[in-house]
């Protein structure tokens, strides 16, 4: 891609550029599973001072959006990002602060950041608009990376703008531990409990605008060189992986995938080139509103060639993606800008104009005639609003309708207000406490048993006339519609407890479904999880065509009296706190027509939950890999029979 390549760059400094890229940070990046720590990374980040790409005490007015040309600036940073994302944005702020910091203060501030847009982006939304912003008080904020002082806009008229300031060192802050992209950065999350204010500097509203754009377009560039990234190594894979005899870059659908993300790259990577040296705000803001979303959409493409394993942390894939992720919840939706631009457009603002106002003083129109009418006469021609939801669930059988209001009701109360909290945590280690409270709450009022009627589970008697996949969308839909990842966790536990039912044993069901009811009616939390995707075998387990080439990872053998499990499996949703797996493995020797299931307890020898996967959201369900090392099992740890697994 020329852009990325050769074009708008000096023939020295991207000679420079290319033999720092080679020799000191790509090295560091080859292993996706080891990339630096955060010290590493502030020390790559003081190298890049050698080449003048970021300002420094003794030149504070070198360095990119400094004495680079804008075409400079975003060529580097989209050359760096095709490496790192992390490492790129991290030296769009410190640059980009400095030079704002510069106007607003009159001094470079190496160590400030201008929070132009960030986790609070409504602030960018009620500046653009024209209505008066708050500084959110109380308000938890999401940063990075951690910096000495941050700027805020706080106030605006039609000409000026007021700054506020704050010291994040004397916040109350923590170090978010796994952020959802860009995680070589620190990130601070803290509520602002103080300000300082006093002699706050003053921008014209022009000046905001102008820190606006900027960040927009580092925020593109960042993400240009994250997609290419993401399609080099998509198409590096696509030569190498064989499916049905050919390599998988020949296949209609992988070149359309190919296709449409360099389509993407080579757009927004033609339009930041367009720009030229002293690009206007508003071009600014068309670009991020056109191309941020399509550039993502062409980093998850790269992901999809890769299949399953693109969601994995060994490819590398997955962190472009993350990061271009990350960057978007960090500037506002593309919806934002481009309503803004439409608004300057059509000249209007978002107040009512004074000539609608005047209309409704008028005798014919409506709402006088509405006025006039005896207050018997209005039931006759206006209704109440009833919710959607009510309606709908009014036309439900009356068993269904009461299982709905029961999942809605706990979802409300107990899911919603957990929702985001819990998917901003770190799952790499022990499972947050908050979310074991929810699940033994769940089992203790029934929420995890009720696939079968008492003694066997909670399920009401009045329920059983209905199909189970019925009851199960219902509770899934309720559940997830206050929290997607708790809803997976809650949910994800039935699928691996189906094939115990539907096997129509009643020794298995009695054997392992009966002890798991007993553990929830105490508040104890016996999860299922369902393990069937396997780390070469892509994400469609109904893709029989596929299946037939496939083969299997996951073995089991006959050793006298035994079968022996041995193998992986990957993205299993609740795997990490799944006290029972049912596992679907083929017979040695066979392909997987011969997939046959069986139940492995977390307890078994041999059995070990290798990782959860840095997910790019629904973090409160983890997707984990699980690792089956030679366990031994008897015949009553068969689920139906042998090959009747499919």
């Amino acid at each position: 891609m020329s852009f990325l390549s050769e074009q708008h760059l000096d023939p020295t400094l991207r000679a420079a550029l290319d033999r720092f890229l080679a020799e000191q940070i790509r090295p560091h990046f080859a292993d996706p599973l080891h990339p630096p720590d955060l010290e590493t990374t502030g020390k790559l980040i003081e190298a890049t001072s050698a080449l003048g790409l970021i300002p420094t005490p003794d030149w504070p007015g070198q360095g990119l959006w400094h004495d680079l040309p804008v075409n400079e600036t975003l060529l580097i940073l989209a050359r760096v990002a095709a490496i790192s994302p992390a490492l790129a944005w991290a030296l769009h702020l410190q640059s980009a602060g400095s030079k704002a910091s510069q106007m607003l203060t009159g001094q470079p501030g190496a160590a400030t950041q201008i929070c132009t847009t960030g986790w609070h982006w409504p602030i960018t939304e009620a500046l653009l608009t024209g209505h008066e912003p708050r500084l959110p008080g109380g308000r938890r904020l999401w940063l990075a990376p951690a910096t000495e002082s941050i700027w805020f806009p706080v106030s605006v008229d039609a000409q000026q703008m007021r700054w506020t300031g704050i010291e994040p060192s004397r916040q109350p802050a923590v170090t978010i531990p796994a952020p959802h992209g860009n995680e070589l950065l620190p990130y601070l999350e803290f509520a602002i409990v103080e300000a300082h204010a006093a002699d706050a500097p003053t921008t014209s509203r022009e000046d905001w605008i102008g820190l606006l754009a900027r960040d927009l377009l580092g925020v593109i560039a960042v993400a240009t060189g994250a997609a290419a990234g993401a399609l080099h190594l998509a198409k590096e894979y696509a030569t190498q992986r064989q499916q049905g005899g050919v390599v998988i870059a020949v296949h209609d659908a992988v070149r359309e995938l190919i296709g449409r993300s360099q389509i993407a790259i080579d757009g927004a990577a033609t339009a930041l080139a367009a720009l030229g040296s002293a690009p206007s705000a508003g071009d600014a803001l068309a670009c991020y509103a056109q191309w941020i979303d399509r550039l993502f959409a062409a980093a998850d493409n790269a992901i999809q060639i890769f299949g399953g394993m693109g969601y994995m942390r060994d490819t590398g894939v997955e962190a472009y993606v993350r990061a271009i992720g990350a960057l978007r919840a960090w500037s506002g939706p593309s919806a934002l800008f481009a309503r803004v631009l439409a608004a300057d457009a059509a000249e209007t603002t978002s107040a009512e104009p004074a000539e609608i106002a005047a209309e409704r003083t008028k005798p014919l129109h409506p709402a006088r005639s509405w006025q006039r009418l005896a207050a018997t006469a209005r039931p006759l021609v206006a209704y109440d609003p009833v919710s959607l939801w009510e309606e709908d669930t009014r036309r439900l059988p009356e068993p269904l309708a009461a299982w709905r209001r029961r999942y809605a009701q706990f979802a409300r109360v107990h899911v919603a207000p957990l929702a985001l909290e819990a998917d901003l945590m770190s799952h790499d280690a022990e499972p947050p406490a908050a979310i074991l409270d929810l699940l033994s709450r769940a089992a203790r009022e029934g929420l995890l048993s009720a696939l079968l009627p008492k003694p066997l589970g909670s399920l009401h008697w009045s329920l059983m006339r209905y199909p189970l996949v019925w009851l199960q969308t219902i509770r899934t839909e309720e559940l997830c519609a206050a929290g997607g990842g708790l809803g997976l966790l809650l949910s994800a536990h039935y699928l691996g407890a189906v094939p115990i039912l539907l096997s129509g044993d009643p020794i298995s069901i009695r054997r392992w479904l009966l002890p798991a009811f007993r553990d929830h009616r105490r508040g104890i939390p016996h999860l299922f999880a369902y393990a069937i995707t396997e780390p070469s075998g892509g994400s469609d387990v109904e893709d029989t065509e596929g299946a037939a080439l496939y083969r299997p990872g996951t073995v089991a053998r006959r050793k006298g009296k035994q079968w022996v499990l041995s193998g992986r499996k990957i993205f299993i949703s609740g795997g990490d706190l799944a006290q029972t797996v049912t596992v679907f493995a083929a017979l040695e020797g066979e392909g997987l027509e011969s997939w046959t299931c069986f139940v492995v307890r977390k307890d078994d020898p041999g059995f070990r939950v290798v990782r959860n996967e840095i997910k790019l959201g629904q973090r409160a369900c983890a997707a984990t890999e699980l690792e089956f090392d030679e366990i031994h099992l008897d015949d009553s740890r068969i689920v139906g029979k042998l090959r009747q697994g499919w």
